[in-house]
């Protein structure tokens, strides 16, 4: 089907869609709330806490005094919600104007700082006081301790160099004076440290010369110490095999532009195929000391990537390369994590006009944790915020198929929020054997898509290489397979994207489209499969992303939502073209919403800490609302459904076989989960139940759009202490299809969304460029 007709920016109407947040929430007690003997059997067990609590207390040196002791309070499962948070705090909160909360651990886990004996003689009288905070007693399962992370301690030649994080207490001069009692104590034991930057959040020590038990008995001592590991050292492999191939490759015409991919790696040979086409060079090691098989593999794909396999994959004909070589060859010099971070950090901020960079590097063995974001991860997601760029990393590769084992986790730090993470399928659109799955931590969707990155293909009793094409260093045609070769063809992706629009350049833009426009390959597997090996599919390539066919339309909105407001669209133009011959709605909807979220170093399953909640549907009329001192709004919908919510829908259609091509491509559940950045649903109407069509899709149903910014408690305390307005930047793209491919859909939603005085306009393309690849 032929598209030629532009996607569509719409903005909201500013007297009329933006909305103020009612207030809620009830003065009830939960059902969980304890009474009688199991409240006070409660309140004993955490009191005892406290008095081992006071005695690690009594017993710190009187140098350390200043520093505060970190306690762990574990949550009851049904008190983890952000609502129960008051009842908690105000256990341990002595001063009304004074936060002692300092991070969130794993799923349940709060902790908490407590400066003195005093303070926890306070939380203790509080606790013994049962019915007064029975709520906040109720809450807690356990008090003790924090105790440090501390591995390989007995395996001396780990500690050549060692990582060392300290807990952020979030006052200035506390920290400061705490950085300088641990440089102290390194000093006095011939400890060689060094503080490396990570992000503003993250207090990290780089340490050398440990080497006795004594010297790492006084780092365990501490106390300040959130954790004590060896530093991680990175490693990477890269297995070829030669190709006779014979293909005509294009250079670049000296009279054109191209889209531009920094490629963060080994460093990249200056081949006769890819010399013209890399822009510029900075190599943080001397060339004898890099090894740039990797990274020309890589650039042969971001130049060449679709010629080179012979299909259409991205779209984008041609694209210039900028080489970082940031990673040295492993058999010669060895790097660390920080610094690897150093020279990625160097780099991005160093070229500034270069917006998609690709990252195809990362530990191969360390899976992401189910809980806690890692370090290495929440730097790639500062980074990308602080410059605003877009970083494609892979999702890692495993080895678990050749043992006849089940394919392990993505790897650190493909669990990035911000960073588009990529995973591999066959040429045949199945996941490829050694593709890592998610999901990250927190249950956080990676990977986001997949692309073409080789497989395995198992014959007898051995597997055979069917990969993916590019270049060796010495210019001839080489195969090889890694999720580290589908990441940068969504580079490309991306880099085209933004050279084909004329905007100013907008990451959430590029990344909602991309996503947008993925769909799953024919291939038998059950949603919650589809999505842990491909995260939303493979996306389409950069024109049929750009333009719509008659029978559909495209409309993106990029905005900002602050607390304590909410968009609401009352005249949601869905066109009335799609009423069938009962009455009733139809249409295949797709909705994709990616946000710019608040992110909080050291509060572990909740580093994300904000989110904005979707609803879209229909309801019957506008009615007028009585202002009260919960309600702030004068007007509102009488009825409003929520069509993503999957239990409309008949299971029949849900459960559908496979070969139903709506049913590879729906992503309605699963996907609206609360403090996703990004959410997705993919949905036909046709597929609600009969109960449910008649209550919601019977004409003239009016249709709606509803969203709600929602921020966790460590946010907003956070917030209200530094004095800042909190909000979330967001991009949200919604299609509109006729399935039946009759009904100009695209004509009617633009007459709507004039007659409805909405201020839209089509994308804006360059017309210079054409990225239809010839093949």
């Amino acid at each position: 089907m032929k598209k030629y007709l532009p996607i569509k920016f719409y903005q909201k109407r500013e007297i009329t869609d933006d909305r103020l947040t009612n207030a809620g929430g009830s003065k009830d007690d939960p059902s969980w709330v304890l009474h009688g003997e199991s409240l006070e059997e409660r309140a004993g067990l955490l009191s005892t806490g406290i008095d081992d609590i006071i005695k690690t207390i009594e017993i710190k040196p009187d140098k350390y005094d200043y520093i505060p002791s970190i306690i762990a309070v574990e949550l009851d499962e049904n008190a983890v919600a952000k609502t129960h948070r008051n009842s908690i705090k105000e256990i341990f909160n002595q001063e009304r104007d004074k936060n002692n909360v300092i991070g969130f651990n794993n799923e349940n886990e709060l902790l908490i700082k407590v400066d003195s004996v005093n303070d926890a003689t306070k939380i203790k009288r509080k606790l013994n006081n049962s019915i007064r905070y029975a709520k906040g007693i109720s809450a807690i399962t356990n008090i003790a301790a924090y105790q440090p992370i501390i591995e390989n301690t007995e395996n001396s030649k780990d500690r050549k160099i060692i990582k060392v994080s300290l807990f952020n207490y979030f006052d200035y001069s506390l920290n400061q004076a705490v950085k300088s009692a641990f440089h102290d104590l390194c000093k006095e034991n011939n400890i060689i440290s060094k503080e490396v930057f990570y992000t503003n959040d993250l207090i990290i020590f780089r340490l050398e010369n440990v080497e006795s038990n004594e010297q790492y008995l006084k780092l365990e001592e501490f106390p300040a110490i959130e954790y004590i590991i060896p530093m991680p050292q990175f490693k990477i492999s890269n297995q070829e095999i030669k190709q006779s191939i014979d293909i005509e490759l294009e250079k670049p015409k000296p009279d054109k532009e191209y889209p531009v991919v920094g490629i963060l790696d080994g460093g990249i040979e200056q081949t006769q195929q890819l010399s013209e086409w890399i822009i510029g060079s900075n190599n943080s090691y001397p060339d004898e000391l890099l090894d740039k098989s990797h990274g020309t593999f890589i650039g042969g794909i971001v130049t060449y990537g679709d010629s080179l396999e012979g299909k259409i994959i991205t779209g984008v004909n041609g694209c210039k390369i900028f080489d970082a070589a940031v990673f040295p060859d492993t058999n010669k010099e060895n790097i660390t994590e920080d610094e690897l971070i150093e020279n990625i950090r160097e780099n991005i901020k160093s070229h500034p006009e270069i917006k998609i960079w690709n990252m195809s590097l990362g530990y191969e063995c360390m899976e992401a944790d189910s809980d806690n974001f890692s370090a290495f991860a929440m730097v790639l997601d500062d980074i990308q915020q602080q410059y605003n760029i877009i970083i494609c990393k892979s999702a890692g590769n495993c080895s678990n198929f050749l043992s006849n084992r089940p394919t392990g986790r993505i790897t650190i730090p493909a669990e990035s929020i911000a960073s588009l993470v990529v995973g591999s399928v066959g040429n045949d659109g199945t996941p490829s054997v050694f593709s890592r799955k998610g999901f990250g931590p927190a249950n956080i969707h990676k990977p986001d898509l997949v692309s073409f990155g080789g497989n395995m293909i198992k014959v007898g009793e051995k597997y055979i290489m069917d990969g993916v094409k590019s270049f060796a260093t010495n210019g001839s045609f080489v195969e090889n397979l890694g999720t580290s070769f589908a990441a940068p063809r969504l580079a490309t992706l991306l880099a085209g994207l933004d050279f084909k629009i004329a905007e100013e350049f907008d990451p959430l833009l590029l990344k909602a489209l991309a996503i947008h426009s993925a769909k799953y390959p024919d291939t038998k597997l059950s949603q919650i499969d589809r999505v842990q090996l491909m995260g939303y599919g493979i996306p389409d390539t950069v024109e049929n992303i750009l333009y719509n066919s008659d029978y559909e339309i495209t409309l993106i909105q990029s905005d900002r939502i602050t607390k304590g407001s909410f968009m609401e669209i009352l005249e949601f133009p869905y066109p009335e073209s799609l009423i069938d011959q009962h009455g009733f709605y139809y249409g295949d909807v797709t909705v994709t919403l990616v946000t710019s979220p608040v992110l909080f170093a050291g509060n572990g399953a909740e580093y994300c800490q904000s989110d904005i909640d979707v609803k879209f549907g229909t309801f019957d009329e506008i009615k007028q609302l009585k202002i009260t001192q919960g309600r702030r709004n004068e007007y509102g919908p009488d009825g409003f459904e929520n069509l993503l919510m999957p239990d409309n829908y008949g299971r029949r259609f849900i459960n559908a076989d496979f070969d139903n091509p709506f049913t590879r491509e729906r992503t309605l559940l699963k996907y609206g989960k609360k403090y996703q950045p990004v959410k997705k649903w993919h949905f036909n109407l046709g597929e609600l139940t009969p109960a449910n069509k008649v209550k919601y899709l019977t004409a003239p149903k009016k249709w709606g759009l509803r969203l709600t910014g929602l921020y966790r408690d460590f946010a907003e305390t956070r917030a209200v202490i530094d004095g800042e307005q909190l909000f979330q930047d967001f991009c949200l793209i919604i299609t509109i299809k006729d399935p039946n491919q009759e009904k100009m859909v695209y004509n009617e939603v633009a007459h709507l969304l004039e007659s409805r005085s909405f201020i839209h306009n089509d994308i804006t393309l360059r017309d210079s460029i054409q990225t239809q690849v010839r093949i």
